[in-house]
């Protein structure tokens, strides 16, 4: 479609200057059905996603035991019609998400769940540390090894953490 050809085109531009295989990789990683949702969920993992998993694995390594990291990729149905925002495991944590949708009811459930336990005990559910994996949530919580959208972007050196949010 056209619209696919201009995201592909800029992700192109962007990321070619990197290494000529990175923006075809990105794209078969990413771009499975021409939404831009997906796009967005690229730029999230270099900006944000990506930068904090390393973060933690460095901490985890060099200073503390116990780090827990996770990703929630829980969709919204509203505002922004179908992503998840960096702001949707905060808003579950302290009652500000709103929604009738049961998936996402179950998400806030998980997330309370997560946060509380984790003030209580200072762990989270099945005790997956870093040297363990991380956990994804959305409508169930699940682990497992390492995040295979970070593993591309680490072996894409110059993206992560270059790129990384600093606000």
């Amino acid at each position: 479609t056209r619209r696919a050809s201009v995201l592909e085109a800029h992700v192109e531009s962007k990321l070619g200057s990197f290494n000529v295989s990175i923006p075809g990789s990105a794209m078969e990683r990413y771009n499975v059905s021409d939404h831009w949702q997906e796009y967005a969920s690229m730029i999230s993992d270099i900006r944000t996603v990506c930068p904090l998993q390393e973060l933690a694995q460095y901490v985890s390594g060099n200073f503390v035991a116990d780090v827990y990291s996770y990703v929630a990729t829980q969709k919204r149905q509203e505002p922004l019609g179908g992503i998840a925002d960096q702001t949707v495991d905060i808003a579950a944590i302290l009652g500000t998400y709103e929604t009738e949708d049961p998936e996402e009811l179950k998400f806030i459930d998980n997330m309370n769940d997560m946060f509380f336990n984790f003030v209580n005990t200072g762990k989270l559910p099945k005790d997956q540390d870093l040297t363990k994996g991380m956990y994804i949530v959305d409508s169930e919580i699940k682990t497992q090894g390492s995040y295979p959208n970070c593993d591309f972007w680490k072996k894409a050196q110059q993206i992560v953490p270059t790129y990384a949010a600093l606000d």
